[in-house]
């Protein structure tokens, strides 16, 4: 296996000092010789204002035992504020397939994951990959930055109704035209990538709502997506085991534990 961090900034324009930490299958001679991976980024929540580490290496290993290549990408919090953190997370996207052939990846097949705020940011990335823009502002293409596809859990989506105010204004500042911008359920397009989303009824902190307002805007687009929403659970709940609980048993919901092999099948067959 690889394991190693890099700094983005030491190879995009990118204001902060940014690391991407990587979980890499390695290929042998004796055993999967030439083969090619998924992979996965993982983006943590935090509102914005921190990074959770509950939400970062557990998951990269419930990816890596499946044989998907994952990496995850600690983005800059507050004061920091758009487009900072989506060109970090572009930026991320470019240096996993800039490096496909390195890492033994498929260059077609890397996804996005987010949690809560970091599910915002996954949510911007695949909303805003095929912008010109941002991979100017990255030198790059905008091939280097497709997403191919989109993992979200208890998702924080819009910037207006429904949303979770401290992620909002972290990332807005509370300019009326980026909260507009930055409500995803208003940005898909036929290049949004097919996408699974998990969210619970119980959510008291970003609401669900946000999760099915983008399940609409999918199905009006005809993108494939595939959604479970769970009776029972809080927010934040990452793997809801006691692995990543903080708070037992609040945070071990047997049920919600289907999300990770269902959402691994979505990657095996579906990416």
């Amino acid at each position: 296996m690889i394991h190693e961090i890099v700094n983005l900034k030491e190879h995009f324009p990118i204001k902060n000092d940014v690391y991407l930490e990587c979980y890499v299958m390695s290929n042998y001679e004796e055993y999967n010789k030439d083969r090619k991976r998924k992979s996965v980024i993982i983006f943590p929540g935090g509102g914005y204002e921190m990074v959770s580490e509950r939400e970062a290496e557990p998951v990269a290993v419930q990816f890596l035992s499946a044989d998907i290549s994952s990496f995850v990408l600690r983005y800059s919090t507050t004061p920091n504020m758009y487009p900072v953190q989506l060109l970090e997370g572009l930026a991320a996207v470019a240096y996993v397939r800039k490096n496909a052939e390195r890492y033994n990846l498929d260059p077609k097949k890397i996804c996005v994951c987010g949690f809560s705020a970091g599910g915002h940011l996954a949510a911007c990335c695949a909303a805003f990959h095929h912008h010109q823009e941002y991979a100017n502002q990255l030198k790059v293409t905008i091939k280097d930055t497709e997403v191919n596809g989109l993992i979200l859990a208890y998702p924080v989506i819009s910037m207006q109704e429904n949303s979770h105010e401290v992620t909002c204004y972290n990332i807005t500042h509370g300019d009326k035209k980026l909260m507009e911008l930055l409500s995803i359920e208003k940005q898909v397009t036929d290049k949004f990538p097919k996408t699974f989303i998990w969210h619970t009824k119980e959510d008291e902190t970003v609401s669900c709502q946000n999760s099915i307002d983008l399940c609409k805007a999918l199905e009006e687009k005809h993108i494939f997506y595939e959604f479970h929403l769970f009776e029972k659970g809080m927010h934040g709940l990452s793997l809801a085991n006691e692995i990543t609980a903080y708070y037992v048993p609040k945070q071990v919901v047997k049920e919600v534990q289907q999300w990770v092999p269902m959402c691994l099948n979505f990657v095996k067959n579906y990416i």
